[in-house]
This record gives structure tokens, sequence and C-alpha cells, in this order.
């Protein structure tokens, strides 16, 4: 077993201590863990002194895709890596999740990439028992999402899609498919690799034995993602739509997302809500734009719109 993960890390120095105190308990199942700054520079020198046994990089972009190929082709460098996860740094696992997620990845020949069950922020609420991609509009439906864990009927549940945040994938799975693509820069990015996984005829499956939880918080004074992060999820729906199908399901996404936008920002005139909640759906309206126009070029950033 000798397992290599993948942490982003973007100027969210107020997320340190909690991850320290996750890392540390599935630290011992790791051969080599690779942390990728995409922030400040500066930072990679403070990674280091917190993380020692820590391969720490630079990767001078803010396109969290290609951040993720960066560590990844660094760990494919390593031969003797046979398992590789993607763990975002606010992900608690349960004890020995790491080995134990390993061992069910090699439990089937079949499988290409596995995840724990996911729970809601100190809870055994579930935040999703994999999820099944609507083909359709190119959407994330999470399975038993709400529910608790006593509703889980069934340890081991075949799906067609996996969160980002944490899933394992064996080596030969992006020996295969190849890198994460670098178009989508953050967003959607599961749903891409997922549907390139099963054309090679892999299964992705998830267990309720290995247990996670999402303790996302957000930044100081936030109470909503970034305004970027909501474009590219605007956008990138359709991109997915159009990369594997065009068409009526391309037209499909199209129209749900522009309805579904339209619909954000009407909620938001009409109940009066805060500038930050409109500038949030605003920027997803304009991705769902892009995304019409077949417009991949990265969004800019700028003072305004990275609030």
């Amino acid at each position: 077993m000798n397992i290599a993960t993948i942490t982003l890390f973007c100027k969210e120095r107020f997320r340190i201590e909690k991850w320290i105190e996750y890392y540390k308990e599935y630290k011992e199942d790791i051969y080599l863990h690779v942390i990728v700054n995409n922030g400040d520079v500066e930072d990679t020198d403070y990674l280091k002194s917190l993380f020692p046994e820590s391969l720490v990089l630079y990767c001078p972009t803010n396109n969290l895709v290609a951040s993720y190929n960066w560590g990844l082709k660094e760990i494919l460098n390593h031969q003797e890596i046979d398992a590789i996860a993607q763990i975002t740094n606010d992900i608690k696992l349960s004890d020995k999740g790491l080995s134990e997620l390993y061992n069910f990845l090699y439990s089937n020949p079949k499988y290409g990439m596995v995840s724990p069950i996911l729970f809601e922020k100190d809870s055994f609420i579930i935040n999703q028992y994999g999820s099944t991609i609507d083909m359709q509009i190119m959407s994330f439906n999470h399975n038993l999402q709400g529910f608790h864990l006593s509703d889980v009927k069934q340890t081991v549940m075949e799906c067609s899609g996996l969160p980002a945040g944490i899933n394992l994938a064996k080596r030969e799975i992006y020996e295969k498919v190849g890198l994460q693509d670098e178009n989508i820069i953050m967003y959607c990015d599961e749903t891409d690799i997922d549907i390139r996984i099963a054309k090679e005829g892999y299964l992705l499956a998830v267990t309720s034995d290995v247990h996670a939880w999402h303790q996302h918080t957000f930044a100081p004074g936030k109470q909503v993602r970034n305004n970027y992060a909501a474009y590219y999820m605007g956008r990138n729906h359709i991109y997915i739509a159009r990369k594997y199908f065009g068409g009526k399901i391309l037209l499909q996404t199209i129209l749900h997302y522009v309805q579904k936008s339209v619909c954000f920002l009407c909620a938001c005139v009409v109940h009066h809500k805060s500038k930050e909640e409109f500038l949030y759906n605003w920027y997803f309206f304009k991705g769902v734009w892009a995304g019409i126009r077949n417009n991949q070029k990265p969004f800019e950033l700028t003072h305004e719109n990275r609030k």
C-alpha cells in the first residue's frame, strides 16, 4: 500500500489549525503527502515549516485544476505509488480511513476510483453517498443527501459520480485517462474525470464503512463562496455538455442554467438579499453566458470579483 495524496492550498491560513488536526489522523496511511500552493508564494516556506515531512510545491497559477495536475505529475514520477487520493484541507476522515479506502479500492479489479460516505460538518447527516450524474443537464445529484447514516441500507454503492474533495484512484486510472482538463479551471472537474473513467470501463464506488466529514468554513466575514467560483459553477456544466454530447443535451443544459441563474437573480431582488449574495448570483449568470458563447478564457480576477 503506497498512497500519495494531493491537497491544494490557496491563502487559507484561517483553516491551518484544523487542517493539521485532520492530517494527523490519516498521516500514517500516507506514503507521499503532496501540498500544492497556488496562492501567495510566501506561503510555501510557511507550509514547509508546518508539514516538514511533506512535499510542498508552488504552482504559479490561479487555475485549481492545473495546480492539481502539478502535483499529479510529480506523484506519477514515483513508480512505487499505486493509489492517489485527492483530499481538501477541510476534510476529516474516520480512523484508518485511507487504508480502509485503499483496501476497498483494490477489493474489485473493476473499481477505478472510490470514496467514503461524506457527512455534513460535525454530524452524521449525509452530504452525499456518492452521486448520480444527470446526463441531461450535467449536474450532480447527491445520493441520500439530507438523510442520516442510520438510513443507509447497503455498505457499498456503485455510482456515476464521486466528490472531488475526497476520493482515491488507482494509479493506472491517470495513466489511461490522462490528467485533468485544465480548461475547467475549477468546479465540474469531478464530472469530467468521472465520465472519462467510465468510458475506460472502470466502476466508481462508495462505501459507508469509511466516514468523511466536510468541515467547510468560509473565509472570515464571508457567507458565500467567491464570485469567481460562482462564475465557473455557471459556465462549466455547459462546457462539459458541449465537450461530450452537444446537440439536444447541450441545449437542455443551457436552458436549465439560464432559467436557474435568472431565478436566482430575481430571488435576490424580490427578497432584498445582500449585495454579496446578489454579486455571487450575478457572476453565476455571467458564467452561464460564457458557457453559451463557449468562452474558455480564464476569468479575470479583480479586487471586486475576488471578494
